[in-house]
């Protein structure tokens, strides 16, 4: 049932092109340079299999390093080697051969993993010496009806967590098609060719029902976004996105899609009508047979930083403790990583002092054994002020709200700035122009997204880009416009149609060259931005939707009268 297979059986298995170039790659090539040949071979089905943030999908569930994991459609391996990294045995069930084989190979160095192709018999035998205390079902094809079978296999205490794509997720209605069927329009919502049903995804419902029958009663939803596979961020109906937060829609990794409207816009509108998890484009479930226990604390959001060099990744979470307060946790996705959030939480000290002078209050993070522990701060952040203000034209508050932040910045000054070797190295800039104002200890990421209002008091607990040697107070500025247009494209267009020009109201309109040098090779460079960040990777073109496609969606009119209908039920 687990026995290895060696190269020259491998190979002598009817291998695609992928499937050789998969099989080349893990054996050529360390694990840590994956993500590298992924970029170069511009190809999505290696990005699904090799690409470090398909770990994130696994990585957000607690795992004692004594559970034991049934891993049901475990593929290729994708998600093998981070469970087995956390748990203490995982059994991988995989009923095609080659993906079986090729995923022996790829965990041959690791002695906690059990793969199976043969009858699912096998696995109930295992089960019958001792049940596991976690079964994932995390593959293409995922099928409710045998939940049951699946959930005696658990023990009592044990858990089914699932990763399922939704069917009505809004990338689909603005026209990505699923999984790697490329059929782009065929797997619009409703509109399967043979019936009224859809040929795809599952619905919230349906997925509650399954569990159910299965005498999996007490269900906990998250939404990984963009989606089960590559996920940056879990949201659950205990913390939704917040404005501005859904801005990675435009990639699709499996086949053409195309740009029927544009999603961030789409999501700003549903969010603000409650009906994100409607529209969500997937769905994590954790299924218990018990009421999951409320005793402790429960995370209710995690987002992922692990588009970074492995030193800077951090996963962050909120988490709800029993008594309704909120936390939030900063952990190193690895070893390496634990110097950098310590370090966060030692620079909220000692800024608190200059923060102070310039009325803002900085709430420091502790930290403890592996994590940083960050009180949770509710309020509005000044960006989502500031859009409010621009949204509603009011153009003198917007104006106001703008220039004190501004003069928040400048008012961190130390004196002139003058570039050190440790600004060079970083930045990647050599010489700055002279009459620039420095910082000699300052958080470069105090931008309007990252400030809250708690009690018309301006608060910030995020001291994660703090440098010991001086930054110029103006490249704050920059930052600030560049990263508030960013994450509110809609609300760019607005300030702009008012005749606004942000970084001339920053004073900062001349400097943007040299700031746009500095934070590519800032982000690039040092932080690694570069090699690690998925989202940069394009591997379908967006196609304009031509007539015949035109066609096809008026042809689909009718099956949106169907959604609707469901919907208003």
């Amino acid at each position: 049932m687990a026995e290895l297979y060696s190269e020259d059986d491998l190979f002598s298995l009817p291998l695609t092109e992928e499937e050789l170039a998969l099989v080349s790659i893990v054996r050529d090539y360390d694990e840590r340079d994956w993500n590298r040949i992924v970029r170069e071979r511009k190809s999505a089905f290696l990005a699904a299999e090799l690409f470090s943030e398909r770990r994130n999908a696994v990585s957000w569930f607690e795992l004692g390093g004594d559970s034991r994991v049934l891993e049901i459609g475990s593929g290729y391996g994708a998600l093998t080697g981070a469970l087995a990294d956390r748990a203490g045995a995982v059994v991988s069930y995989e009923a095609s051969e080659v993906r079986s084989a090729i995923n022996r190979f790829r965990q041959r160095r690791r002695k906690n993993v059990t793969i199976c192709n043969s009858d699912f018999k096998d696995i109930i035998a295992l089960a019958s010496v001792r049940k596991f205390d976690v079964i994932t079902l995390m593959g293409e094809e995922v099928d409710l009806s045998r939940l049951a079978e699946y959930a005696a296999l658990l023990q009592e205490k044990g858990r089914v967590i699932l990763a399922l794509p939704n069917r009505y997720g809004l990338k689909y209605w603005a026209g990505c098609s699923y999984a790697d069927k490329n059929r782009n329009l065929s797997y619009f919502p409703f509109a399967s060719a043979s019936s009224d049903l859809p040929s795809f995804g599952v619905t919230r419902k349906e997925v509650l029902r399954a569990a159910n029958a299965a005498g999996l009663a007490h269900a906990k939803l998250y939404y990984p976004y963009p989606d089960h596979q590559f996920v940056r961020a879990i949201y659950s109906d205990d913390f939704l996105p917040d404005r501005g937060a859904l801005t990675l829609n435009s990639f699709s990794w499996s086949g053409e899609r195309m740009r029927l409207f544009e999603e961030s816009p789409a999501y700003e509108r549903l969010l603000a009508d409650g009906a994100y998890p409607f529209f969500a484009n997937a769905f994590f479930v954790v299924l218990e047979r018990a009421e999951i226990d409320s005793s402790g604390d429960m995370m209710i959001h995690v987002r992922f930083s692990s588009s970074r060099a492995s030193r800077f990744q951090v996963r962050t979470e909120i988490r709800l403790g029993s008594d309704g307060r909120r936390i939030v946790r900063k952990l190193p996705m690895f070893p390496e990583g634990s110097a950098h959030i310590e370090n966060a939480c030692k620079n909220g000290s000692s800024l608190c002092e200059r923060f102070e002078k310039v009325g803002v209050n900085v709430v420091s993070g502790a930290w403890k054994d592996g994590f940083a522990e960050i009180p949770y701060l509710s309020g509005m952040s000044l960006g989502d002020r500031l859009a409010e203000l621009a949204l509603s034209a009011d153009w003198a508050g917007f104006n106001g709200a703008f220039s004190a932040y501004c003069e928040k910045v400048r008012g961190m000054a130390t004196g002139p700035f003058q570039p050190t070797n440790r600004f060079r190295e970083i930045f990647g800039v050599a010489a700055v122009p002279a009459g620039l104002s420095a910082c000699d200890q300052v958080d470069i990421d105090f931008i309007p997204q990252n400030i809250l209002i708690v009690d018309h008091s301006w608060q910030v607990a995020d001291m994660e880009w703090t440098f010991d040697f001086p930054v110029p107070v103006e490249f704050i500025l920059y930052r600030a416009v560049f990263y508030f247009e960013l994450d509110y494209p809609d609300v760019a267009r607005e300030i702009t149609a008012a005749g606004i020009d942000l970084l001339r109201l920053a004073g900062v309109e001349k400097l943007t060259q040299l700031f746009a040098a500095m934070e590519y090779w800032f982000q690039n460079e040092y932080v690694g931005i570069r090699d690690q960040n998925f989202t940069t990777l394009q591997f379908a073109d967006i196609l304009v939707p031509s007539r015949e496609r035109l066609g096809f969606l008026k042809r689909c009119r009718r099956f949106i009268g169907v959604a609707r209908d469901r919907i208003r039920g």
